[in-house]
């Protein structure tokens, strides 16, 4: 009798030890992203922490200060960090809820960032004069213009290939814009501010024009994956970011980092 009594109690007591601990170690959400867009985000060197940006500035203000949970980053290829948040490896994205991406994810109510897509040609291109016109994809299939994008980009397949134009695809956002300076496409279809900053530092500044041809605006919305254990979270994640709408945080953050030179 001492025997069976000894094993329940060998059984039960480490078993209500750990009932009775708080999820101290619950797991971070985790944000997939490329973190190749510098101002709005660039990666950090270190293996799953964040870098820095206008993305990373409304996370902590979302999951850190609001919410109190804490979030970690994984930074790989795009196209990659699509798939993660898809198979349930990654939590969520922060980009515009195209008809493909609503298949596996699902959008806040509001955008956290909103911004314009300008053209950008390489230098004294012969049809420079016309591609400066652009206001739809039917004007570049007109002119019969070759963009050149970054694997994975889902608003440049949805808005501007279903036209019938056919998109050079590359892997990394540097390659896209060496592309276009060897000419190998005629037009790059980007962010001004981040994009600026990449001719930049890739020295491409004689070869590379911005044209104020637009898109636009496009809404950016945190997207949840549908496997994610935080899908329940939404809810919470949509009344603070409502709350960062109506404080005016969301704006101030924004122009903090649109108004980089």
């Amino acid at each position: 009798m001492k025997t069976i009594l000894f094993v329940l109690l060998a059984f039960l007591v480490p078993h209500t030890i750990i009932a009775s601990q708080p999820l101290l170690k619950e797991a971070p959400i985790r944000y997939a992203s490329s973190g190749e867009w510098y101002p709005l985000e660039e990666s950090s060197t270190e293996e799953g922490t964040c870098g820095d940006g206008l993305y990373i500035d409304i996370l902590n203000e979302i999951f850190t200060k609001q919410l109190q949970k804490k979030f970690g980053c994984s930074y790989v290829p795009w196209k990659r960090a699509q798939k993660e948040v898809k198979n349930g490896n990654a939590d969520f994205l922060i980009t515009i809820p195209t008809k493909e991406r609503l298949q596996y994810a699902v959008p806040s109510d509001a955008p956290v960032f909103q911004l314009y897509l300008n053209i950008f040609t390489y230098k004294n291109h012969p049809k420079l004069a016309a591609i400066k016109k652009i206001k739809t994809a039917e004007d570049i299939l007109r002119l019969g213009l070759i963009p050149v994008s970054n694997l994975g980009n889902g608003w440049q397949k949805e808005n501007i290939d279903s036209y019938g134009i056919e998109t050079n695809y590359v892997s990394k956002n540097d390659n896209i814009l060496q592309f276009l300076a060897a000419k190998r496409a005629d037009i790059v279809i980007d962010a001004v501010i981040p994009t600026i900053y990449s001719i930049k530092r890739l020295g491409l500044d004689s070869k590379i024009e911005l044209t104020k041809a637009r898109f636009g605006p496009l809404n950016f919305h945190i997207l949840l994956g549908k496997k994610s254990r935080y899908l329940g979270l939404l809810p919470e994640i949509n009344k603070a970011v409502d709350k960062l709408i109506q404080d005016g945080t969301l704006e101030r953050l924004n122009e903090k980092y649109m108004n980089l030179e």
